[in-house]
């Protein structure tokens, strides 16, 4: 049968049909996740009826088919967010709220381009979170600019009032404005059905409305929720006692932002530093284990500690011999020292104690501490904490117990020899099996043994080969005995039953053995380095010895996939040829991947710091200018390199912005090869960013008679500000004038999808040449070939999947899943 949702949208699509005025280019789908976390807290309790929270986004026509019991469709999207806000209160859900929040602000679609949807009058919110809040209005409208900003800063300041994070107000924006009068009606905007997180993410499409330093000045005094309930602890699993390590532990569930420079209030005044604020997580300064570090390192200009007792003692002397922070300021300063150092050290629970008295609120006792074995810590989640702004009226929360670990973390394991239910392993540890990227440097997600001691096999992407090793040597050379045995042969069947490739199979191997890991919520990676979708999730239910207890998945954000090391070094120093002579430098070069300088999001770097010395930037324009002023400053460059230098500044700068390929072509004006394009572009909220792989460079050193990189959406002209009108490049030097397509795309309007599969008669659609980006899908434009084409072999599995379960199709879905691995294939 069809999905709900097809038959919903199919009802929507019909009805707004039958009505033939000009109206906007519908955009209910465009921030999805939102639309998704509302209909998960709306369906625990929905008095009303109302048919599934995207009716509230409609217009009034549209969204009347969904009312319930809601008498004024004007007022749904009210209604929605209200219930689903109460819903999620009550659960003590701050995320669900903030998701309520959030939508109850988004942008409804209109009647017309540059329209003015009307306030809800007629019902009064019961939550007045929700009552503070209108609706975006159409970026085309008069003063949207203003009216929007507003709005976004209004909600700001509910998000902080729950307790979430202010700067995720921003994600409510809506489109650019659109051209009054556009015939096609679309203007800016975009609507896709089958994207989880939403378009107006994945395309990079979102305009903000404010600056997160407005957002930290609007939301500053304002009182957060200041007592928040330890997470639930995830159903007990059953182990041993030895080793474990927790995967996907990283600074965890995001912190509210700092508050304004100078800020003011019962904590005082801090002059020319920010709020402090200190974060919690693996990875700061390449870590393996946690550690504490200070979030605005412009203000306090601190490397990372495992003691928290190191970083707050110098915020606090940075108040006081560079901040000029008022006495209040520095009262409250030492108060969050004494109350954090009371708390159970080296656990998140401390960063969390010290911000509170800062009126941040931060849920960092919820990230798996990790030591510097790379082990998990054992109960080191957890815990309440109660402190109001300058810790006024509160306790400090002196050794909070932490509550038992949730779910993402992995239980310790038995030690060699260990029995039970699950058998005696003889001289060897309890199997368990990893998921994640990098292992034996691939791009890939693959599965190893976690402990190499025992079962010394490398990495593989089939788990089939990690589990039958791992059970071949228990019998072997482990002299482990039948129980444990039988237990493994009961693992691996398990394991190979469930979505080949991707994290949940080693959950539920590792399940068998009590071991409780989380990679289910790990991102699966393919062999080009692109995201796999729909690979996360699902749930294990699975005792020691395979017995029946439940294990439930608790969710975990995708872990970022790993930068993609450069293919080639930087030639040596001084090296000289078609692209000059460097000095004393070495020959520039730039990479790009995620957590440098701590960061989640990607960004750039110089390859050589003792030659370039310069942090990293999201803008590439940062390091190419850093670069090429330091030829001229510092290294002695010649004026060929000088040259070379400014054409490959202006190449990467004509490609996809915060893309590797930006760096891949900066780097092969000098003769240097490197394949950052397969490098998942990743955004400040961790999450993966859509069609941002792929690409093709063809460069000669430098730049000479060569073609420019062929990714710019717009190429008018050999990417090096040359040829305007004429395209001299597409890799082949050929195609003069107007060259749509980017990545040897062909001709404007051609259809550059050549798979052929077609299961009940349904094709991939087409990808054309054209639109402002370089590719389009069904209506959405693609910057990048391969995501385009990707698009649409998605698009066309959905389509097979339905068709496969409306019944007599003569298919199943695995074979639409089948012909879908071969349309990604054929990219």
């Amino acid at each position: 049968m069809l999905s709900y949702k097809t038959v919903l949208l199919a009802l929507l699509f019909s009805s707004s049909l039958a009505a033939p005025i000009r109206r906007e280019v519908p955009h209910e789908h465009a921030h999805q996740k939102y639309n998704t976390s509302v209909q998960k807290s709306l369906i625990k309790n929905n008095p009303d009826g109302i048919v599934d929270a995207v009716f509230g986004l409609l217009g009034n026509a549209a969204g009347s088919k969904g009312l319930g019991k809601i008498k004024d469709a004007t007022c749904l999207q009210q209604a929605t967010a209200d219930q689903a806000f109460t819903n999620a209160k009550a659960a003590g859900d701050v995320q669900g709220q903030v998701d309520a929040l959030i939508f109850r602000a988004l942008e409804r679609n209109s009647a017309t381009v540059g329209g003015v949807t009307d306030p809800c009058t007629s019902i009064k919110a019961v939550n007045p979170e929700i009552a503070a809040i209108q609706q975006h209005q159409d970026p085309a409208s008069p003063n949207a600019a203003a009216v929007n900003k507003a709005i976004v800063l209004e909600l700001a300041k509910q998000i902080a009032s729950v307790g979430g994070d202010p700067l995720e107000a921003l994600q409510s924006g809506t489109f650019a404005p659109g051209q009054i009068g556009d015939p096609t009606g679309k203007g800016n905007s975009c609507d896709t059905l089958d994207d989880p997180v939403g378009c107006i993410f994945t395309q990079n499409l979102l305009v903000e409305d404010a600056t997160p330093a407005e957002i930290s000045a609007a939301v500053a005094g304002v009182a957060a929720a200041t007592s928040v309930a330890a997470a639930p602890a995830a159903t007990s699993v059953a182990a041993g006692k030895g080793k474990g390590k927790g995967n996907g532990a990283g600074a965890g569930n995001g912190a509210a932002a700092g508050g304004a420079a100078a800020g003011s209030g019962n904590i005082g005044n801090f002059g020319k530093c920010s709020v402090p604020q200190i974060e919690f997580g693996v990875g700061f300064d390449n870590r393996k284990e946690t550690s504490f570090q200070p979030k605005d390192k412009a203000s306090f200009n601190h490397g990372s500690a495992q003691a928290i007792k190191i970083i707050t003692q110098f915020i606090c002397d940075t108040l006081t011999n560079s901040c000029g922070a008022d006495a209040t300021a520095k009262a409250t300063c030492a108060k969050a020292q004494t109350a954090a150092l009371a708390a159970p050290p080296k656990t998140g629970i401390d960063a969390d104690i010290f911000n509170g008295f800062f009126g941040i609120t931060t849920n960092f006792r919820n990230v798996q501490a990790i030591d510097d074995q790379g082990r998990a810590v054992a109960g080191s989640t957890g815990g309440n904490v109660n402190v109001g702004a300058g810790g006024a009226g509160a306790a400090p929360p002196a050794a909070t117990t932490p509550a038992a670990p949730a779910a993402t973390t992995i239980t310790d394991v038995a030690t060699p020899g260990g029995s039970g239910a699950i058998g005696n392993f003889g001289k060897c540890s309890v199997p368990q099996i990893e998921f994640g990227v990098g292992f034996d440097n691939r791009k890939e997600t693959s599965f190893q043994p976690k402990d190499k001691a025992s079962f010394n096999h490398g990495s593989a992407q089939a788990i089939k080969i990690i589990t039958q090793f791992i059970c071949d040597t228990l019998t072997n050379s482990c002299g482990a005995d039948a129980t444990a045995k039988a237990t493994c042969a009961k693992a691996q069947t398990a394991a190979l039953a469930a979505p080949p490739k991707t994290g949940i199979d080693a959950d539920i191997f590792n399940g068998f053995f009590g071991i409780t890991t989380n990679f289910r919520n790990v991102q699966a990676i393919d062999d080009q380095g692109r995201a796999i979708a729909g690979s996360t999730g699902g749930n294990v239910n699975v005792a020691p010895g395979g017995s029946g207890a439940a294990a439930p998945a608790a969710p975990a954000a995708p872990a970022p996939p790993a930068a993609a090391p450069p293919a080639v070094a930087p030639p040596a120093t001084g090296a000289s040829g078609s692209f000059g002579n460097f000095g004393k430098c070495s020959v520039p070069q730039i990479e790009f991947g995620v957590g440098f300088d701590g960061r989640k999001e990607t960004s750039f770097q110089p390859a050589d710091k003792a030659s370039f010395n310069h942090g990293s930037a999201q803008a590439i324009k940062i390091i190419t200018q850093f670069i090429c002023d330091t030829l001229t400053n510092s290294c002695g460059a010649d004026a060929t390199a000088k040259a070379t230098c400014a054409a490959a500044q202006t190449a990467a700068l004509a490609a996809p912005p915060k893309t590797g390929i930006d760096a891949d072509t900066f780097n092969g004006f000098f003769g240097i090869k490197t394949n950052f394009r397969n490098v998942q572009a990743i955004d400040d909220q961790g999450r993966a960013v859509a069609g941002s792989t792929g690409g093709n460079v063809n460069v000669a050193a430098g730049g000479s008679g060569a073609a420019a990189p062929a990714a710019p959406a717009k190429n008018a002209g050999n990417n090096a500000g040359k040829n305007a009108g004429k395209n001299t490049g597409n890799n082949a030097g050929k195609n003069a004038g107007n060259n749509a397509g980017n990545n040897a795309g062909g001709a404007a309007g051609a259809n550059v999808q050549t798979f052929t599969g077609a299961l009940g008669g349904v094709s991939a659609p087409p990808v054309t040449v054209g639109g402002s980006k370089g590719f389009v899908v069904k209506g959405d434009e693609f910057i990048q070939k391969a995501g385009a084409l990707g698009r649409s072999c998605d698009v066309q599995k959905n389509a097979c999947a339905n068709k496969a379960n409306s019944g007599g199709a003569g298919f199943t879905v695995t074979d639409c899943e089948k012909q879908n691995t071969a349309c990604h294939a054929a990219i």
